[in-house]
């Protein structure tokens, strides 16, 4: 079979579990910085990383995808390395959601107004101690809860 044959509709990749034959599905949105414009350097509040999703709220459909990770891969801003250097100079992350906790939260991203579903949210943070929705969100959640690193021994357990 060809690559395009075997590919399902809302899932990038699973995690199979052979000897009890159970699956996990998931579903990556991927985002790429917005470093902030000169002006936002200085404003308090201002974040060193932005990551801008789209709401996929009108798409997504329970049941498709039993996990959601929003991931972003970043570079880590300083001036004594460089892209050569062997030292670490990208970093990334990962929030995992559940389906329901995806749907949930897609729902709640609402234009300013609370009338509509808003088109875009955006993930903002300046180390992953503190990861806030900056748009969309009033209450400024932090989600950091929902980095992968720590859900994973939640997740492996349904494979289990």
């Amino acid at each position: 079979m060809r690559a395009s044959q075997c590919q399902q509709k809302g899932i990038d990749f699973i995690v199979l579990n052979t000897v009890y034959s159970r699956v996990l599905r998931f579903q990556v949105k991927g985002s790429r910085p917005y470093p902030p414009s000169a002006s936002e350097v200085h404003r308090e509040g201002a974040f060193k990383y932005t990551f801008w999703f789209n709401n996929f709220h009108d798409r997504y459909h329970r049941g498709v995808a039993d996990v959601y990770l929003l991931f972003g891969l970043y570079p880590i801003y300083d001036t004594t390395k460089n892209i050569k250097s062997r030292t670490k100079f990208w970093d990334s992350f990962a929030l995992a959601f559940t389906d329901v906790e995806m749907g949930d939260f897609l729902d709640s991203i609402r234009t300013k107004d609370g009338q509509k579903h808003d088109r875009f949210f955006y993930i903002g943070f300046n180390d992953l101690t503190e990861v806030i929705v900056t748009r969309s969100r009033r209450d400024r959640p932090n989600i950091c809860d929902h980095l992968s690193a720590k859900r994973v021994p939640e997740l492996l357990k349904q494979v289990r």
